[in-house]
């Protein structure tokens, strides 16, 4: 299946001639947030939809981020496999806005981390940035938001199922596409897991899942804030630098 092929969602007619600054300045915004759903939809059809989107006052509930509201409002079409895969993409898209309004909070210093990480203590909690979001499809979004970053055309070779890591720290928004069990691991964590109890939980989740893997990528995220080891009844914490 061609990687920038997409579902048709119906609309009602055109954006209005008569639409407000303020409602043109909120498509634009969308335009501006959903640059993958908009290339996927074609111009013509993004627009339409906006415009809905505003006029039926779904933008307004989502101030002061339009990405907020936006995924939700798509899947409201229907629970067709076409809608759903838009819906995706566009959570994967709200996640990377997301991620870009928290790029100044400092992680935990790569050295310091990977330190930690190489002999993790089992009873070890992570803190995470707070422009971290998962994404779980059974669409391979990941691939098609990666290929739809150009405007060449490219065929997808495999579909399936993807999950992601989207995050940003200095380096800006960024996503990643998750191995087996990763995002069962890193949910775990999220939730405020051990690390061993992460691993008991990634590993039931999917037999492939590769704990190294997951360490490697915590690690070059750059999305760990601080850690917390509980030893008897003392709690040492290592805070970022």
């Amino acid at each position: 299946m061609p990687a920038a092929s997409a579902p048709r969602l119906r609309t009602v007619g055109e954006p209005s001639a008569r639409c407000s600054a303020g409602s043109s300045a909120q498509i634009d915004v969308l335009s501006s947030l959903f640059p993958v759903v908009r290339k996927l939809l074609g111009k013509e059809s993004f627009a339409a939809l906006a415009s809905q989107f505003v006029g039926a006052g779904q933008a307004i509930s989502a101030l002061p981020w339009l990405d907020e509201e936006f995924p939700r409002f798509l899947r409201a079409f229907g629970r067709g496999a076409s809608i759903e895969y838009l819906a995706d993409i566009a959570e994967l898209e709200k996640a990377r806005a997301k991620a870009t309004r928290f790029t100044g909070t400092p992680s935990l210093s790569p050295s310091r981390l990977s330190s930690a990480l190489r002999h993790p203590i089992d009873t070890m909690r992570l803190e995470f940035h707070p422009s971290v979001s998962l994404i779980r499809s059974r669409f391979p979004v990941v691939t098609i938001w990666e290929l739809n970053q150009t405007d060449d055309e490219c065929a997808l070779e495999h579909w399936g199922a993807e999950s992601a890591l989207v995050a940003g720290c200095f380096r800006g928004a960024a996503v990643w596409r998750l191995s087996p069990g990763g995002f069962a691991f890193l949910g775990a964590l999220l939730g405020g897991a051990t690390w061993a109890a992460a691993i008991e939980v990634a590993s039931g989740s999917d037999r492939y899942f590769d704990a190294a893997v997951s360490r490697t990528l915590l690690t070059e995220a750059d999305i760990v804030i601080r850690l917390r080891q509980r030893c008897w009844h003392q709690e040492p914490e290592f805070h970022s630098v």
